[in-house]
């Protein structure tokens, strides 16, 4: 099991099994029945869910760039939700913010919006508009949009069906197996470290290592070579893998 960068335990809830996209959330609450209920709601949205209630680990987690929606509480102890945001945004991160604010002012809007938030959403809320936020987030969000039939170079994959087929033959993959070429396709020609790979696949509380990473690029790569497919996955000595297209 691994830990925040304070030591301190990281609350994750796994994602069930499903055939589809691959959404992971950081939500920041500090109200433990709030948090978990969010938490819950979400993750029955099919989304992977990791939380924490304070603003020093929101930024922890921020900085890690893995999240591809971040819902974040404004008031929390150790540093307030917009502070961690702008500080984020100094750093680089572009992970869409959904600021929850029991703040009424539109004054106070303003400054979450202008310090980097891309949208607040008002406590009490309800379910449902923050499903709706969420999937707005990711629609402006240009690397989510992921169709359910995707070309790449000759091969053919379709990630609802855990499939990829190429020249007439169809191979289907496992849901770890799905995952993995998802994020390489959404990162085509970059480098994604395997530490990245395990923190986004199997989650910041796992008890699966590195290892577990290789295992499953092997079993990848395997089932890419059967097909006979101009696709390759590349391994980068020392920084983790890449997904090519051969001459």
């Amino acid at each position: 099991m691994r830990t925040n960068l304070h030591g301190k335990r990281l609350a994750s809830i796994p994602a069930d099994p499903w055939k589809g996209s691959i959404m992971r959330i950081l939500l920041i609450e500090d109200d433990e029945d709030i948090r978990e209920a969010t938490a819950w709601l979400l993750q029955k949205q099919k989304y992977t869910v990791d939380t924490a209630d304070n603003g020093i680990d929101a930024l922890a987690l921020l900085l890690t760039g893995i999240y591809d929606i971040a819902v974040v509480d404004w008031m929390l102890p150790g540093k307030d939700g917009v502070s961690a945001i702008r500080e984020a945004r100094a750093a680089g991160i572009t992970t869409p913010a959904l600021i929850l604010t029991a703040k009424t002012a539109i004054g106070d809007r303003v400054n979450g919006l202008d310090s980097g938030a891309d949208d607040y959403l008002m406590k009490p809320f309800d379910s449902e508009e923050l499903f709706a936020r969420i999937r707005a987030l990711a629609r402006r969000r240009a690397d989510s949009v992921f169709t359910d039939r995707v070309f790449y170079g000759d091969l053919h994959y379709r990630p609802s069906e855990n499939e990829i087929a190429c020249k007439g033959e169809t191979v289907r993959l496992t849901n770890k197996e799905n995952q993995l070429l998802e994020l390489l396709i959404r990162n085509a020609n970059r480098v994604l470290s395997k530490e990245l790979l395990l923190d986004r696949i199997w989650g910041l509380d796992t008890d699966a290592d590195l290892n577990s990473v290789e295992i499953y690029v092997h079993y990848l790569r395997k089932k890419l070579s059967s097909l006979d497919t101009n696709v390759t996955l590349t391994t980068i000595r020392g920084i983790g893998y890449r997904l090519d297209i051969g001459k």
